[in-house]
């Protein structure tokens, strides 16, 4: 999540963890939280700077899927660094809604 206080909204829910964005060190948690082994799963309704952070964490395979911008900014081009590495899917959440 982006901030602390999204964070305590998932407090008692079946959730192995939660890790807030803005905070430092988020990247090394990513991938303590991960193992090391690298994340399945990154859905990203923010974009913005914190994209291409959040496919580093992605393990070969992995998927990013890519439903908002929140952020107001849309992902930076490095995003998309290595395609043959991550499998990316770009959809418009409000045209489902």
């Amino acid at each position: 999540v982006r901030r602390r206080a999204s964070a305590a909204r998932l407090e008692g829910l079946a959730v192995e963890s939660v890790l807030v964005t803005e905070e430092p060190g988020v990247e090394v948690e990513l991938a303590r939280a991960s193992r090391g082994r690298g994340l399945d799963l990154v859905l990203d309704a923010v974009g913005g700077p914190l994209g291409p952070m959040l496919a580093r964490a992605l393990r070969p395979g992995g998927r990013f899927i890519h439903y908002g911008l929140l952020s107001g900014e849309p992902l930076p081009r490095e995003t998309w660094a290595d395609p043959e590495r991550i499998r990316f899917e770009l959809f418009a959440l409000r045209d489902w809604l």
